[in-house]
């Protein structure tokens, strides 16, 4: 068929023309997410624990064992009292503020810079747990499945 001007209109029975693959992907993730909210969440989840941990040593915004310190509101020198002779205190157990926006531990270390630095080591046990328990798996499930009988019924 063809148009008023010469251009080429597509019949009905044309229009299931393929789409590049990139678009059938993201249509396909996106009729997943609306079909399993939950799965997208955890996947979503994921994500941002994978992206936190790769990029954390990057935007942390202090060193993991910088501690903190305040002005002591009791400093007197000719005091007698213990914590009135230091001029400045431990930031111990803070609450959030702007400086550090998780607050500070017992020990005055920020907490939003632990927790960050944290998740990357975590992602990495995790991920070599997973790895030698394949690698232990796969190799027990080969013995078993190759000498079979008796080892394979202690093994499974």
């Amino acid at each position: 068929m063809s148009g008023a001007a010469g251009t080429a209109v597509l019949a009905p029975d044309d229009w299931s023309v393929q789409r590049p693959r990139a678009v059938r992907a993201w249509r396909g993730f996106a009729r997943f997410c609306r079909r399993k909210k939950i799965g997208a969440f955890g996947l979503a989840l994921t994500l941002g624990m994978v992206i936190t941990a790769v990029i954390g040593p990057w935007v942390v915004p202090y060193d993991k064992d910088q501690t903190f310190d305040r002005p002591n509101p009791k400093f007197d020198l000719t005091s007698f009292d213990r914590e009135a002779l230091s001029p400045t205190i431990l930031s111990r157990l803070d609450s959030p503020s702007w400086d550090h926006l998780l607050g500070t531990d017992d020990k005055g270390r920020d907490m939003l810079t632990r927790i960050i630095l944290g998740a990357r080591l975590s992602l990495q046990v995790g991920i070599v747990a997973s790895a030698l328990a394949t690698i232990i798996g796969a190799a027990l499930g080969i013995v078993s499945g190759y000498i079979g009988g008796l080892v394979d019924l202690l093994i499974q």
